[in-house]
């Protein structure tokens, strides 16, 4: 395992949520996810944390927000560097869809296109990000999909929040949902084709 990878696990192991930040204990667990970053940071002689001219105890509370934020991006450039060998079972083969998973689906692409839509960012980060969706789209015309697809879309969400849009953060979470929904679906079907066939009913007498 590498060096970024391992620093991937060891950080996550202690993630905090900023959605908690009005919690009574968010700053001690956040000055301890802040803490283990720098700690691992500097053994694995990760560059982003090699020279830390900061006193964690004697940050304030919003710069105890802005070093989470740093984490956060730089662990979501980690993720969507190292997507396959932190999340292995999303990357399968394709699989057919129902009417249903399908209308799903293209409402959930809709919702993602719409947030990226509004968002303020770069074009140079919005255009990859509508390509991908639009691949997916077309997988989705055609009743099949990979999780490369769905997985290329929110590879390009977690480029453009850790280049600062931070506005498509919602579009993570509904990429996260199809990415979810359609792991339900592929396991439904490969439970299906391990059923045995039903036999037919044995013939009866006819006693009239």
């Amino acid at each position: 395992m590498n060096e970024e990878l391992l620093f991937y696990r060891k950080v996550t192991e202690r993630r905090v949520q900023l959605n908690d930040r009005t919690s009574s204990n968010f700053n001690v667990r956040a000055k301890l996810y802040i803490r283990t970053a720098v700690i691992w940071g500097e053994a694995l002689t990760i560059k982003r944390f090699q020279e830390n001219d900061f006193e964690i105890d004697l940050l304030s509370d919003s710069e105890i927000v802005e070093k989470v934020y740093e984490i956060e991006a730089f662990l979501e450039e980690l993720k969507a560097k190292y997507i396959r060998e932190i999340e292995p079972n999303l990357f399968k083969n394709v699989i057919d869809l129902d009417d249903d998973w399908k209308a799903r689906a293209t409402t959930l692409v809709g919702k993602i296109r719409g947030i990226v839509q509004k968002a303020k960012m770069a074009e140079n980060l919005r255009e990859p990000i509508f390509r991908s969706l639009n691949d997916l789209q077309s997988q989705l015309d055609k009743n099949r999909s990979t999780v490369e697809a769905i997985s290329e879309t929110w590879v390009q969400l977690m480029r453009a929040i850790g280049c600062g849009a931070r506005e498509v953060e919602p579009a993570v979470k509904v990429a996260e949902r199809l990415l979810k929904d359609r792991a339900t679906l592929e396991q439904h079907q490969i439970e299906e084709k391990k059923k045995p066939p039903s036999l037919p009913s044995p013939p009866t007498d006819d006693l009239d």
